[in-house]
């Protein structure tokens, strides 16, 4: 079994992820904030508008592995 991969070093023989489109890079990872994410879900559950420059944790304009660029209207 293959498991979820969170890697760009796709030249390495032994490079595997189980779905391409689902992996997170390095990249994505350290440019995720908890925090954000969490004050993001209490406004959402509170009703309230959330105007911050990230959506689910991740900063609005970080392009993803698999070519979507985070914006107001990105679902993840």
């Amino acid at each position: 079994m293959v498991a979820p991969g969170f890697s760009s070093n796709t030249s390495f023989s032994n490079y595997k992820v189980e779905d391409e489109s689902k992996k997170l890079t390095i990249e994505e990872m350290n440019g995720y904030d908890m925090y954000k994410d969490i004050d993001q879900a209490f406004a959402e559950r509170k009703g309230v508008s959330y105007t911050d420059t990230y959506v689910r944790g991740l900063p609005i304009g970080l392009q993803l592995s698999n070519g979507i660029t985070v914006d107001q209207d990105t679902k993840l």
